[in-house]
This record gives structure tokens, C-alpha cells and sequence, in this order.
């Protein structure tokens, strides 16, 4: 659509810390927005609000909106001050926060989610909405109706996150030949097999029916991300075949 695309780093040896000060680093003249990831996506770093509201003061000297999506914010094994857990960035000045029932609420082929802006930012997206692929009425109905209960599905999440998350440390610290680490509240990270880079990975999974997603998803060949997300006895089982995967690396 015309944009051209820069990146600002999260550096593995930080952890995948947002830093501020990077983000300030990267922009120019003419950034117009600066898109972060909270939890970070593929790592699971997840940013406090002061952080994030330190980027997005980095953006506004520059005259760029920062957008965050949220979409991984509730994995948390608790319920901080938010709409479902976690940190947000809605309310901030210069900030637009987007998220959907995709992830924490498992209800991805309803394909619909939510942005929170100020008025002037909403107005106008409202406007662009004309010319994008429409939400059918029938996912807005499902995903109103999922809304009013979502205290309900939001104990049933957390309840998983729990579970997985205890799991996914678990085969991490378990195997000696993985580096990376099992954040804590989250079910999902990046790791480093020591003698296969995530291509390798990757491809010998699928050929034993599991998921993994291969680093040069995320500009980083080496690495994969790994993401329990069903219950856990199908974990259980998933794990125990990519651990004999891993095992013939």
C-alpha cells in the first residue's frame, strides 16, 4: 500500500526487551507509526506500561503514532489491572492498541478483533474499513456474544495458560540441547537447538504431524518458536514427539 518498512531490533542478549531507546533510534522524519508486539512475538518478553509509555513518548517526538497489539497480553498466570490480564497501553496519548478473540479466547475463525484509539484515529479507520475485506455480520454477533461471557472464557484460558506454561518450562529445562527461555505466564518461546537451525527443525517436526514455526519467520534462521496452545494431554503428547524429533537432530 505504498508503506515502506524498517525494523528496530529487540536483541536476544536483552532478552527481547523493548528498549525505548532503540525504538527512538529508528525513526526518521518520516515514520508515521511504530508497531510493537506486547508480549513480544516470538519471545514472550512481556513490557510493563512504563515502558511502553516511554515508546510512546519516543514516537511522539517524532510525530509517529506507536500501535500495539495485545494480542498476547492475558497470557499472564494472574489477573493484572486490565481488560483480561496483563499490561495494556490503552489510554496512553499518541497510542492505538489492537487485539482479537484470536488467541487468549481461542475463537480464531471468527476472524474479528478490536482497536482502541482516540476518536479522531477511529473515526478515520472507520473510513478505511470501506475499502478492506468486510467482518461479516454473523462474526460480529458470535464475538458479542463470546463478550458477555468472557469472564467464564477467560478462567478457562487462564486455567491453560497455567498448565501449558508449567509444561513448556518443564521440556525446556528438560533438554540439554536447547537454549532459550520458557518466559514466565507465557506458553510459547524462542529457542535454539544446538546442531539444527529451525529450518531443520521445522521440516523434521512436520514429519511427524507437530507445528513448530521456523526462526526466519522472525529474521532469525537459528532459532524457532515453540506454542502450546490445546489442552494438555494433547501437549503432553505433542511434546513427547518433538522431543524424539529432537532427539535425532
Amino acid at each position: 500500500m505504498g508503506a515502506t518498512v524498517d525494523r528496530f531490533y529487540r536483541l536476544q542478549e536483552n532478552d527481547y526487551a523493548l528498549d525505548p531507546g532503540r525504538v527512538s533510534g529508528a525513526t526518521t522524519d518520516d515514520t508515521r507509526c511504530i508497531v510493537v508486539t506486547n508480549r513480544h512475538n516470538p519471545s514472550g518478553n512481556r513490557a510493563e506500561r512504563e515502558t511502553i509509555a516511554d515508546a510512546s513518548s519516543a514516537a511522539a517526538d517524532n510525530g509517529a503514532s506507536l500501535i500495539v497489539d495485545e494480542v498476547y497480553a492475558p497470557f499472564c498466570e494472574n489477573d493484572d489491572p486490565s481488560v483480561f490480564g496483563g499490561p495494556t497501553a490503552a489510554g496512553l496519548p499518541n497510542t492505538v492498541v489492537t487485539n482479537s478473540l484470536t488467541k487468549f479466547h481461542g475463537f480464531g475463525s471468527v476472524r474479528i478483533g478490536w482497536l482502541v484509539a482516540d476518536a479522531e484515529f477511529v473515526s478515520r479507520a472507520r473510513s478505511i474499513m470501506h475499502h478492506v475485506p468486510a467482518v461479516s455480520g454473523p462474526a460480529v454477533a458470535l464475538a458479542r456474544r463470546a463478550l458477555y461471557s468472557d469472564i467464564q472464557l477467560a478462567e478457562q484460558s487462564r486455567e491453560r495458560i497455567i498448565e501449558n506454561r508449567e509444561l513448556l518450562s518443564e521440556f525446556v529445562s528438560g533438554r540439554d540441547d536447547l537454549t532459550g527461555t520458557a518466559t514466565a505466564g507465557c506458553t510459547y518461546g524462542f529457542f535454539q537447538h544446538e546442531s539444527a537451525d529451525g529450518d531443520d527443525v521445522s521440516e523434521a517436526a512436520w514429519e511427524e504431524g507437530v507445528l513448530i514455526v521456523p526462526g526466519r519467520f522472525f529474521d532469525d534462521r537459528e532459532r524457532f518458536r515453540l506454542s502450546l496452545g490445546l489442552d494438555g494431554q494433547s501437549v503432553e503428547e505433542g511434546l513427547e514427539v518433538f522431543g524424539s524429533v529432537l532427539d535425532e537432530l
